[in-house]
């Protein structure tokens, strides 16, 4: 039977050295405690040992991350998606994804400061295969701007497209803000995510050099 599966993407060019991929590599090696699958959405020749998956469309930005949900996806089982700038806080056993996960519906963590997108996308999980809206709405009409929305990105487009369809992902792991929260030590959150600046390897919470 198919289990976890941990997925990140590397595509935005020149946002992210190798040495940052690397972070989220280490991070996962040493705080998932549940054996897992692992994914790179890339098209970069290194992805330390993950296995890759091509990235499709050259989509720019944080647009790339709405590749995850190609319908033509390899992947089986559950989808643990993780932004490269996180950290795992307490080491995670995940729950078995059978009993946590529901087909056709996301669970994304609460955006601590914008009510108009509750949902944050840096942390997110679904059965694979079965959430694929946010990637085909972008897909047939693709814009990197959009009038009235001064924040257009990825996570209006899931928050929209995935509207009715959409749960929070603490009911099985603690993600919070090392920004919003003001977290001070790895132990108070399973997931701690960092948006602008800070980056983890400025605050020396990253386990290899940048």
């Amino acid at each position: 039977m198919s289990g976890w599966n941990i997925v990140v993407v590397f595509g935005a060019k020149g946002r992210y050295s190798l040495n940052q991929v690397r972070h989220i590599a280490a991070e996962v090696e040493r705080g998932i405690a549940t054996p897992c699958k692992k994914w790179m959405y890339t098209n970069q020749e290194e992805t330390f040992g993950w296995s890759k998956i091509p990235l499709a469309r050259g989509w720019r930005d944080n647009f790339a991350k709405l590749e995850v949900f190609r319908p033509d996806t390899p992947i089986e089982g559950g989808v643990l998606y993780l932004d490269l700038a996180c950290v795992i806080g307490r080491p995670i056993e995940l729950p078995p994804w059978e009993e946590t996960l529901t087909k056709g519906r996301l669970m994304t963590w609460r955006d601590p400061w914008r009510s108009d997108v509750p949902h944050a996308t840096g942390v997110m999980a679904w059965v694979a295969g079965t959430v694929t809206d946010p990637y085909e709405d972008f897909l047939a009409n693709v814009r990197y701007e959009e009038p009235g929305i001064r924040q257009w990105g990825d996570d209006y487009i899931i928050n929209r497209t995935m509207k009715g369809r959409l749960d929070f992902i603490d009911t099985f792991l603690k993600v919070r803000s090392y920004k919003a929260h003001k977290i001070t030590s790895r132990e108070e959150a399973d997931v701690i995510t960092f948006h602008g600046k800070p980056r983890p390897w400025d605050v020396g919470w990253s386990l290899v050099n940048n």
